[in-house]
């Protein structure tokens, strides 16, 4: 995955959807653990 960035500091904006993408990620991992 590769991110480019126009500045050198992250917008609020980025950091919300960093943080959603790193939450979705953490959630489908459980799922795979829970999945047969």
């Amino acid at each position: 995955m590769t991110l480019n960035f126009d500045s050198d500091v992250l917008r609020p904006t980025d950091m919300v959807a960093i943080d959603s993408i790193l939450m979705i990620v953490e959630l489908s991992e459980e799922l795979w653990r829970i999945s047969p």
